[in-house]
């Protein structure tokens, strides 16, 4: 991972992995989250291979908010969102 980190800092890093793998997703959020302070963001390859526009929009905004941005804000808090819920099972 230094070699890809070198002089220039990337914004991001994403890995994506054939198969899942606590070890290497560990190594890669250790090393790119923890020691080069660069957020990550790992995939499994059958879900880029199946990708949809709901799972493409998700992935959007978890880049988005990782990178400091802002994924939705209300301007004020609608009086509904303020009202007890109720729950009928």
């Amino acid at each position: 991972m230094k070699e890809l980190v070198g002089s220039l800092k990337p914004q991001l890093i994403m890995v994506i992995m054939r198969f899942k793998d606590s070890q290497v997703y560990g190594r890669v959020k250790f090393l790119g989250d923890g020691l080069f302070d660069i957020p990550t963001q790992v995939l499994l390859e059958r879900s880029v291979d199946r990708c949809n526009p709901s799972l493409a929009h998700n992935i959007c905004l978890k880049l988005n908010s990782k990178l400091g941005g802002t994924n939705q804000r209300l301007a004020e808090v609608p009086d509904i969102l303020k009202k007890p819920v109720s729950r009928i099972f």
